[in-house]
């Protein structure tokens, strides 16, 4: 299993611009309301059909190279990423392959994700799904650590363009308590296992 440690000290290793725009990456700003920068990029990358231009082509170059510096995975790691809607994901069939556009920001542990998969009071998920993530070893990560929204989830950005195969995908009811008070119930959550192939 590959030590976090070495990922935490690879990103360290990065140079002060690379650490920047990585941090800038997941921060908070003006845009679409105080929303993170991440937002942004990958709405951008999800809905323009043409290369993205101008300054956002320039923050997407140095993400791009921020990640592939930022280390590779010595053993096979899985992580898992929480989505509020995979709809966009067809077909969702074994055998099939996703080939998102966009950065995924995934996590080391599944139930420090819980909340991605509330919904804010008065609306709902149109199809959340729970995504565990095979990466063989010499896959490209940025650990992002303390510079994540929440640190506990040891959070692992991966790049754009990737390429994943469907491995298995069922409907799942999972209830996971949080404590001995607090219980998250998913019914109807799609439970999605995919492996990085390119």
């Amino acid at each position: 299993m590959q030590n976090p440690n070495d990922l935490i000290t690879s990103f360290n290793a990065l140079s002060q611009s690379q650490k920047a725009v990585l941090s800038d990456y997941r921060a908070s700003g003006p845009w679409h309301g105080g929303t993170a920068l991440a937002y942004d990029i990958n709405l951008l990358l999800r809905n323009s059909g043409a290369p993205p231009a101008g300054v956002a082509a320039t923050i997407i170059a140095e993400l791009d190279q921020a990640i592939a510096a930022a280390g590779q995975l010595s053993h096979p790691l899985t992580v898992y990423r929480a989505m509020g809607d995979i709809s966009g994901m067809t077909p969702l069939s074994s055998g099939a392959t996703w080939r998102p556009q966009t950065y995924l920001s995934t996590s080391l542990f599944w139930n420090n994700l819980q909340t991605h998969l509330v919904a804010p009071p008065g609306t709902s998920l149109p199809e959340a799904g729970m995504l565990t993530i095979r990466l063989p070893r010499g896959t490209a990560v940025a650990y992002l650590g303390s510079v994540s929204h929440s640190s506990s989830e040891a959070e692992m950005l991966l790049g754009r363009l990737h390429e994943f195969k469907i491995i298995t995908e069922s409907a799942g009811n999972i209830k996971y308590y949080t404590d001995s008070f607090r219980a998250w119930n998913f019914s109807g959550l799609r439970e999605i296992t995919l492996e990085l192939v390119k």
